[in-house]
């Protein structure tokens, strides 16, 4: 399993049950030594992790973690693309260095995972799963989110594209 912003919060939590249930697991994160904490926290306790630093903006360096990962392990069974942040403010008011980091990573960086893993994932052949995490603001919007739920808007419509993208091919991966 690969977690992006797997060190900490919701990602963390997703990296901590995957390895109780047996999963090695990728801790993907641009906070390398949080990464690391948890990877060495997960395997004194007999599970199976790695620490991966990775900056999901950097599309070049995304496709470079696929290949090391796919080289390492042979396979992805299960992708998480977690990595997210937040901002907020009137929509208006919103700095444009915000917004476009919002943007960069919450969208872009799903679409660079997404760009790198499923080609191989495909190419792997077997069973995998994929979940690209929204939020109830990529349902309603609220004020003084903007940023926020227009990425996570993005996101939901991103992954209704990927299903039905991946439903042509005939393969496995949910």
């Amino acid at each position: 399993a690969v977690v992006t912003g797997g060190a900490a919060g919701i990602g963390e939590g997703f990296v901590l049950h995957l390895a109780k249930l047996g999963m090695t697991v990728v801790i993907a994160d641009i906070d390398t030594d949080k990464a690391a904490w948890v990877a060495e926290g997960i395997n004194a306790a007999g599970g199976s992790a790695v620490s991966y630093g990775i900056d999901v903006t950097d599309a070049a360096a995304v496709e470079g973690m696929a290949d090391s990962i796919f080289s390492r392990f042979g396979s992805v069974e299960l992708l998480i693309n977690n990595a997210g942040v937040e901002t907020a403010g009137l929509l208006w008011e919103v700095d444009i260095d915000r917004w476009k980091r919002v943007m960069d990573i919450n969208v872009d960086g799903v679409f660079y995972c997404l760009r790198s893993f499923v080609p191989r994932m495909l190419a792997v052949g077997t069973p995998a799963c994929i979940a690209n995490l929204s939020s109830v603001g990529g349902l309603n919007s609220v004020a003084v989110q903007g940023p926020y739920v227009v990425s996570k808007f993005a996101v939901l419509a991103m992954t209704e594209s990927l299903y039905q993208d991946i439903s042509l091919t005939g393969a496995p991966i949910q």
